[in-house]
């Protein structure tokens, strides 16, 4: 809103019309503090009182900055060269995950939680944000989803990196063999589960 002079005029016809119920907001942040920010502007700044729903959300920003970083010690430490790109590990995840022996969640999780600039628990920072600023409805990347056979949609040293928002993920960790259900992703299951347990914990 500080550099886009549409912003405001969009806003402000959000505010004034009679016929416009709310604005949508699509939060993909670089930082977490971005979340509540941008919240907060609507809320505060603009005195925002109709409805805020976020039919997108994700870090996607902060992922592409380092898709093309190397595996460096970790990857040695896991069977990777060091010199591995993060996207061609994410590729190899594909093929594991495509041939049915998907890599462990806890190696797909380790890799995230080393570096410096993962933000852990940015799915439950998304909720907290969304509920402390009265958001209407959030809806995300629930899955990822491999497709068998034809574009296996591998990844680039360019490439936008949606995916590791998914909620739940075939695409990179696989499925269960005995379920066939999608197995969850370590960088936003746990956050997830902890948020619908809490909230249906009272319910029989």
């Amino acid at each position: 809103a500080s550099t886009n002079p549409l912003i405001p005029i969009v806003i402000l016809e959000v505010k004034e019309n009679p016929l416009i119920d709310g604005i949508d907001l699509h939060i993909h942040a670089l930082e977490l503090e971005e979340i509540g920010n941008s919240l907060k502007m609507l809320r505060e700044e603009f005195d925002m009182k109709k409805k805020i729903i976020v039919t997108e959300f994700s870090m996607v920003w902060l992922y592409n900055q380092h898709v093309n970083d190397n595996l460096g010690q970790w990857g040695t430490n896991n069977g990777y060269a060091s010199g591995m790109k993060v996207y061609e590990w994410l590729n190899n995840a594909i093929d594991k995950a495509k041939a049915g022996t998907p890599i462990r969640q806890e190696e797909f999780a380790s890799f995230f939680e080393r570096t410096k600039w993962y933000p852990k628990n940015w799915f439950k920072t998304f909720y907290d944000e969304f509920v402390k600023y009265e958001v209407y409805c959030a809806t995300g990347r629930f899955s990822c989803v491999l497709k068998e056979g034809g574009n296996n949609e591998k990844y680039t040293s360019s490439s936008t990196m949606w995916d590791l928002s998914a909620i739940y993920s075939s695409k990179l960790l696989g499925v269960n063999p005995s379920t066939r259900l999608m197995n969850p992703s370590p960088l936003a299951y746990p956050d997830y589960k902890e948020i619908v347990d809490k909230k249906y914990e009272n319910i029989n």
